[in-house]
């Protein structure tokens, strides 16, 4: 297989990687509703938070760039069971619970109010991304010996044991044991980041296809690792995701309450099936290219993206500015141009998957790592 390391770690650094202005931004709003929730709760006389926790792909640094910007950050809030009590004195139900964060959250200083779903407060935001606080419950207990053990409860239609720390534990744990790397993330974060962006390169996919975390969970079951090739270890690990999901759509959480992420009918793990079934193509051209440019090519109909095709003039460039380093730099620059004009009519003429739609997928911004 060509080798296309450098082109697959720049198209994540550049086009994958969330930028810190953007990490920065939700980070000063998720404060902001962490000190609302504080005052608030204060004001009215309710239960002071024991801490809070941020949970998830932003916890986990697995946030990828989308256009509409329409994140999920989830920031969760911990409170001592015994601090948690209802207007009788009694224990304070789920319900309860979720409804005093969220009257602390909804001040009324939001356009759109925020809502109260089974699981967290929903705080949304112009911008495109929206805020979601889960709320839990400490509970500790102290055997006969005197021994305390704690566990953690979140407030659902019940109270259901379960912390979402324990997912970035696990992940955590997956990244350092299994990457063969430690630079950038690491390459298990990286290829987790290239496949979640994969899985929303077309805009019709997004509503349809596998979650975040199911997409996580399945890549950690088929990850391929391979020291200094992340184009090797990508390549091999959506093979062995797609291989995965032919054998079983059913994915389980890696962590208690080792809930059902997708049942074996389950219908986002059967659309990401069909879309790697659509991809097989563009991985087996990847594998058969004989050159980089064929390999270039190939990467970017992958991701439905120009940007590997892009690089190729790029490329040529900088080998006959290299090349030529001691000639007329007016010949250097008529044959760059007239280079990025062939490769810029060669990829407008690159004939596209028929399956691949003919809205082109607008690209982030930035071109700072997380």
């Amino acid at each position: 297989m060509i080798d296309c390391h450098k082109h697959v770690v720049a198209y994540h650094n550049d086009e994958i990687t969330l930028p810190e202005a953007e990490r920065g931004e939700m980070r000063n709003r998720r404060n902001a509703n962490r000190n609302r929730i504080k005052t608030r709760l204060k004001a009215n006389e309710k239960p002071a938070p024991a801490f809070f926790a941020s949970q998830g792909s932003y916890a986990d640094k697995t946030m990828v760039q989308y256009p509409d910007k329409d994140y999920d950050i989830d920031d969760g809030v911990y409170f001592r069971k015994e601090d948690l009590l209802g207007p009788n004195g009694g224990e304070m139900t789920a319900l309860l619970a979720r409804k005093m964060v969220f009257d602390a959250i909804n001040d009324g200083s939001f356009k759109t109010p925020p809502e109260l779903h089974t699981n967290c407060i929903r705080v949304l935001y112009a911008a495109g991304y929206n805020v979601d606080v889960p709320v839990y419950r400490i509970v500790t207990e102290t055997d006969i010996f005197g021994n305390e053990t704690a566990y953690v409860e979140l407030a659902g239609a019940d109270w259901i044991r379960s912390d979402a720390r324990d997912v970035s534990t696990w992940f955590d744990d997956v990244n350092q044991s299994r990457s063969p790397d430690t630079e950038n993330g690491r390459q298990f974060r990286r290829i987790v980041r290239d496949i979640k962006k994969l899985t929303n390169s077309r805009k019709s996919w997004r509503k349809r296809i596998l979650s975040g975390y199911g997409v996580t969970i399945l890549a950690a079951e088929c990850y391929v690792p391979f020291a200094g090739r992340d184009d090797y270890s990508l390549h091999a690990t959506l093979r062995a995701m797609h291989n995965r999901l032919k054998f079983s759509l059913a994915l389980q959480s890696p962590v208690e309450p080792y809930d059902h992420v997708a049942d074996h009918d389950d219908a986002r793990s059967k659309y990401f099936r069909a879309r790697l079934d659509d991809l097989e193509s563009c991985l087996d051209d990847i594998a058969a290219a004989e050159t980089e440019d064929e390999a270039l090519d190939a990467w970017s109909d992958l991701y439905g993206d120009d940007y590997f095709s892009d690089r190729k003039a790029k490329a040529q460039t900088e080998a006959l500015e290299t090349k030529s380093a001691d000639g007329s730099l007016l010949g250097l620059g008529l044959a760059a141009a007239g280079i990025a004009a062939g490769a810029a009519a060669l990829s407008a003429a690159r004939a596209k998957p028929s399956w691949e739609p003919s809205q082109a997928v607008s690209k982030g911004g930035g071109r700072t790592n997380a």
